[in-house]
């Protein structure tokens, strides 16, 4: 299974939209190496390059009719993937749910169906199809750290003074970011090449002041092993800067959110984090401030559900 990944969901965690390798055209599993690297909204998303011909190739699978049902189920839902990475939640929807009517023991079907709830806000809905995955493909790391993910939302929403979103309740934001730190740690032991959970691990105890020293071991990790893609690295960086801060080590936090910002001046956490340490050392964060604020208008109020303000 090949994944793309989606950077700038739940205050800068790591997602991916997994694709099913039972899609028998090579262009329908993104087999290519050429990597796309855009923004839809204010979600930076990197994956295997050339989206139009992925999506021709599953398109073939699909309108000749000739495969089985496993293998068109597997053509919808990595099409319904590669439509929400082209900013059509309409038609990804259509396909995730088209796969599980072919096959509902085809667990990349319902992961595409939850991802395309995931990103319309139907997080309680998500989480159901998400744990209905987990059922039939308990061994699929990425699924626990799509499950992190939402549990997050459920904890930010929480701490927001939601008391419940759907048939979900939020009520302890605490039991739910516990949750999502398991899930990322799960993920991680199931596949430890991964560097995006460790950098989840990483970044939701540094967002809630949690295990900081096991966040800096996670996000250290992570430094040793992500790829050359700076928004996969910068990422690393903002998260080191965010445990670093959150650890009284202003100066250290200062250097690392620069250097994130050194690739993409318009990061609004390292810009608000590197200004947030600059005041702590005496100087003027006033503008690394004024800028995040800039960019994303609720950063201050986001991150003082966290107990991370000015």
């Amino acid at each position: 299974m090949r994944k793309t990944c989606l950077i700038g969901a739940a205050m800068g965690l790591w997602l991916m939209l997994p694709l099913s390798s039972m899609a028998q055209d090579a262009g329908c599993v993104f087999l290519t190496k050429e990597i796309d690297d855009v923004e839809i909204g204010n979600v930076h998303l990197v994956s295997d390059g050339n989206i139009d011909a992925h999506l021709q190739a599953c398109t073939r699978i699909i309108d000749a009719g000739q495969a089985g049902k496993t293998e068109l189920a597997a053509a919808r839902a990595n099409r319904a993937n590669i439509y929400l990475i082209k900013g059509d939640p309409a038609a990804a929807d259509k396909d995730a749910s088209a796969a599980i009517a072919l096959d509902p023991d085809h667990s990349p079907a319902h992961i595409a169906r939850a991802q395309v709830l995931f990103w319309k806000g139907l997080w309680d809905k998500a989480l159901l199809e998400t744990n209905a995955a987990i059922k039939l493909d308990p061994a699929n790391d990425w699924i626990y750290n799509h499950r992190g993910i939402i549990d997050h939302y459920f904890a930010e929403a929480g701490a927001s003074g939601d008391l419940v979103i759907g048939d979900i309740v939020v009520a302890d934001p605490v039991r739910w970011v516990q949750r999502a730190i398991s899930d990322f740690d799960y993920a991680a032991k199931l596949n430890p090449a991964e560097v995006g959970y460790h950098i989840n691990s990483c970044r939701a105890r540094a967002i809630w002041g949690k295990e900081l020293e096991n966040a800096l071991a996670e996000c250290e990790k992570a430094a040793t092993m992500e790829p050359a893609m700076p928004p996969v690295s910068d990422l690393v960086l903002e998260s080191l800067c965010l445990v670093k801060f959150r650890m009284g080590k202003y100066a250290a936090a200062i250097e690392d959110c620069s250097a994130a910002l050194k690739n993409n001046h318009k990061r609004p956490a390292s810009l608000y984090v590197r200004g947030l340490a600059l005041n702590q050392t005496g100087q003027s964060g006033a503008g690394d401030i004024a800028a995040a604020k800039e960019i994303n208008r609720k950063i201050d109020a986001v991150y003082g559900i966290f107990g991370v303000t000015p």
